[in-house]
């Protein structure tokens, strides 16, 4: 099994990408292969004329990520919550790249402070619309980032790491379950390729 991380953030060296390493080394003790995307790192725009007309690149880019999507067999998107809103990154990703249909998907939302929750409400809302990405019951809203997933060892660096595996457990059953269904050719017409 191979899950793809999302490491959403726009900003070079950010907490969502600590969190993102965090979350692989977990997935390694399930004996799970990885890949990485890094959206600051990709540079992905969100002008999609820049896509469709591969300006400097960037149709190029988003068919890289694209590859590494459809080889994955499940899906943790990590976001930093912006002004109430996950990034302007994760957004033009989900609007371009193709790979995520019918995968579960873990939605991780990192809070600076005690917020967090509006990301996981907008992408829940509105990514998996033309994606078809199907997002498990559970969620990680991961507060005070900058206190979480470090060495310190205290009650809340111990609840969210176990809170963590439990997600990334029930994410690697969903991908087991839905292996059958994405297998089935029937739901991949074209002229249905974007949801309603």
């Amino acid at each position: 099994m191979k899950i793809c991380v999302i490491s959403g953030s726009s900003r070079a060296e950010s907490q969502s990408r600590r969190v993102s390493d965090a979350l692989i080394k977990m997935l390694e003790d399930f004996s799970v292969e990885t890949s990485l995307v890094d959206l600051f790192a990709q540079n992905i725009t969100t002008n999609l004329n820049d896509v469709w007309g591969n300006v400097n690149g960037q149709g190029d880019v988003v068919a890289s990520i694209s590859a590494v999507a459809e080889a994955a067999d499940g899906f943790i998107v990590v976001t930093p919550e912006w002004g109430g809103m996950a990034t302007p990154a994760v957004k033009a990703m989900f609007t371009v790249v193709t790979g995520f249909a019918h995968k579960p998907g873990l939605i991780v939302s990192v809070s600076a402070s005690k917020n967090g929750a509006y990301p996981v409400a907008e992408l829940r809302m509105s990514s998996h619309k033309n994606s078809k990405i199907v997002y498990i019951p559970d969620h990680l809203i991961v507060r005070d980032v900058a206190t979480a997933f470090t060495d310190k060892g205290d009650e809340y660096n111990t609840y969210i790491t176990e809170r963590a595996k439990f997600s990334i457990n029930a994410l690697l059953e969903y991908a087991k379950a839905l292996k059958p269904v994405r297998e089935n050719p029937d739901l991949y017409k074209e002229e249905y390729a974007n949801g309603m």
